[in-house]
């Protein structure tokens, strides 16, 4: 049986995809479509549930784990009286054709549209309904990797808040193989904004109505790499966006495109208002090593929120903060910065799996967070720039990969 959020609280995925503090603003109860095939394990990685289960999802199917059944028309009758929601949940795999037709014809009215695909990680653009049919104002994508994405009201721009959460290897199509030489990339962007001819640019294309895309966040695993391939491939979507979130502190990001593509990507999304970066070690040390994070940055920012390594404040002799500090004082830089956090809580050496957090760990934090006051606090106050607490907006905490935070530990200390 399909339980609802009302019976058994929000998803953590969609607590941490929409990025609220409280779930109050969206409706109580609404549909839960399980598109599990009959057969099939619960898939062990279901963020639904409070807890993961570790059992691998090859494990053998037996009468006795075997997940309970219910056909698509037998959910469809059952939500009969929700035909008018504007959220609904598709879970379990990605939807066919058939499947979209009978549930576009069921929901008419969905704005909020969460698909988590679950363990077979697939996505299925034919089928995927029209702007005209759902208008949808969100859409978050969950799970799905290594497909390309082609489905027209997201490569088209059509829907305003679009949410990548735990996919991997993602492909747009468009000129993929720019994305591997940083070079290439800035390269393409100047030719593709002035017009000029370089491999197959948007500007050899028909035009297209104006992109309503306006605020993507792309949470773990290959983030950067996916707003790079995005970028590249549907630049005239990508660049109206007002509101960006990056965050991959899980190690899987960077492994297989270089640094350079995301530096060559911000300086030409001249739109972006809000950024909010959050990431781990080595991908930060890519960046600040050769000054992209910190000089290549969207020239229009409003507010700016980081959250990275304690390196960043205690590595390399200070110089990387020394090198934020001296940005952040010349009034050229952003001139447009009005807000800015700044968290630096991952300490080196700290994974996902450990399960107790060493004393020194919770010093370094402390460390970090004090040099960046003493370092950073100074230079925003005199150029008028309002500092960010952590739990007003920016970095926040995402309920599946956070448990192990050292911060928890040291809130409880304070």
């Amino acid at each position: 049986m399909v339980d609802s959020i009302q019976e058994q609280g929000p998803p953590l995925w969609l607590a941490a995809a929409t990025r609220t503090k409280s779930l109050s603003t969206l409706p109580n109860d609404f549909p839960i479509i399980d598109l599990t095939p009959e057969g099939v394990l619960d898939d062990p990685l279901d963020l639904d549930q409070e807890e993961s289960i570790n059992s691998a999802a090859d494990a053998e199917v037996s009468d006795s784990t075997e997940r309970q059944y219910e056909s698509l028309d037998v959910q469809l009758d059952r939500y009969g009286s929700q035909r008018a929601a504007s959220t609904l949940h598709i879970k379990g795999d990605a939807p066919t054709v058939s499947q979209f037709s009978l549930i576009s014809s069921a929901f008419p009215n969905v704005k909020q549209l969460y698909i988590q695909t679950g363990i077979f990680e697939r996505w299925n653009n034919d089928g995927f309904p029209s702007h005209s049919t759902w208008p949808l104002e969100l859409l978050v994508i969950c799970d799905a990797c290594g497909e390309v994405i082609t489905a027209e009201p997201v490569i088209n721009g059509e829907i305003e808040h679009l949410v990548f959460y735990l996919t991997h290897n993602l492909k747009f199509e468009g000129c993929s193989d720019v994305a591997e030489d940083p070079d290439d990339v800035s390269q393409w962007l100047i030719n593709t904004t002035t017009g000029l001819p370089f491999y197959e640019t948007r500007a050899s294309m028909e035009p297209r109505v104006e992109s309503k895309l306006k605020k993507m966040e792309i949470l773990e695993n290959d983030a950067i790499e996916t707003l790079v391939r995005f970028t590249v491939a549907h630049f005239d979507t990508v660049e109206s966006i007002e509101e960006l979130t990056i965050r991959s502190l899980d190690g899987t990001d960077m492994i297989y495109l270089p640094g350079g593509g995301f530096g060559a990507i911000l300086p030409h999304l001249e739109n972006i208002k809000y950024l909010d970066l959050n990431n781990e070690d080595s991908v930060v040390e890519e960046h600040l090593s050769k000054q992209w994070l910190i000089y290549g940055l969207p020239p229009n920012l409003e507010t700016f929120c980081f959250r990275g390594p304690t390196a960043v404040a205690t590595g390399n002799g200070g110089r990387w903060l020394a090198e934020w500090a001296r940005a952040f004082s010349n009034t050229d830089y952003l001139p447009k910065l009005t807000k800015v956090g700044f968290w630096l809580d991952q300490p080196a050496g700290l994974g996902a799996d450990d399960e107790e957090v060493a004393p020194h760990l919770l010093e370094e934090i402390v460390a970090a967070r004090t040099k960046v006051e003493e370092i950073l606090g100074p230079v925003l106050s005199e150029r008028g720039i309002q500092w960010v607490d952590w739990d007003e907006e920016g970095a926040w905490r995402d309920p599946w990969f956070d448990e192990w935070w050292p911060g928890h530990a040291m809130d409880e200390q304070d």
